[in-house]
């Protein structure tokens, strides 16, 4: 059964059995539970426990309001600034904006370079492009296809579905590859996130 959990801005889905589900969220299948019932327990249990957005629009109207003291200069004396209180805020994680980004840097990057340590370049890209950037599959079929050599739009169209097609293929075989390697993840610095890590491999799709 399909369970989605949110990473940053985006929803990954995953496909699991009822026990992975009752072993990773403690829950459990009741008798007068069907198998979509269940799902749809465990899925609101993930929403709550994971799921929740980062800001939500009381949190963006009211995280600033009241947390600020005045800033004093070094006798002491309040010099008509102010600042806010890393104790009082909400969301503290403002403060520490540039660590935040240098991590997440750090971990994109240790993922493709996992990617393309496992997968030939060529496929390597349609991962990261679709996988990790969540660029739409059909529109990175279109990005590969030359629409002027074609004189119908119906042709452009039907070679655009042909190629998307293809994609998903080389993503699945690629999957499959990134799994069997996860293992060694750790060699590149992936340790939670993406969790699709490897070594270079001889057998490149």
């Amino acid at each position: 059964m399909r369970i989605q959990v949110r990473y940053e801005k985006h929803f990954i889905t995953f496909e699991l059995s009822v026990d992975e589900i009752r072993n990773w969220l403690d829950i459990a299948f009741i008798p007068d539970d069907t198998e979509e019932k269940f799902r749809v327990r465990a899925q609101a249990l993930v929403d709550e426990r994971y799921n929740r957005p980062e800001y939500n629009v009381m949190h963006k109207q009211e995280r600033h309001k009241g947390f600020i003291e005045p800033v004093k200069d070094e006798n002491g004396e309040e010099i008509g600034e102010f600042e806010l209180r890393i104790r009082d805020v909400r969301d503290s994680s403002i403060f520490f904006k540039d660590e935040i980004d240098r991590e997440k840097a750090a971990g994109y990057e240790a993922v493709e370079g996992f990617v393309y340590a496992v997968l030939k370049p060529d496929v390597a890209e349609l991962f990261m492009d679709v996988d990790i950037n969540c660029i739409p599959i059909n529109e990175k079929a279109a990005s590969m296809i030359n629409r002027d050599e074609f004189e119908m739009e119906e042709e452009y169209q039907k070679a655009v579905a042909r190629m998307a097609n293809n994609i998903t293929q080389k993503l699945k075989r690629a999957k499959q590859k990134l799994k069997k390697n996860i293992s060694k993840a750790s060699d590149y610095g992936i340790c939670y996130g993406y969790q699709v890590g490897g070594q270079n491999s001889s057998n490149k799709n």
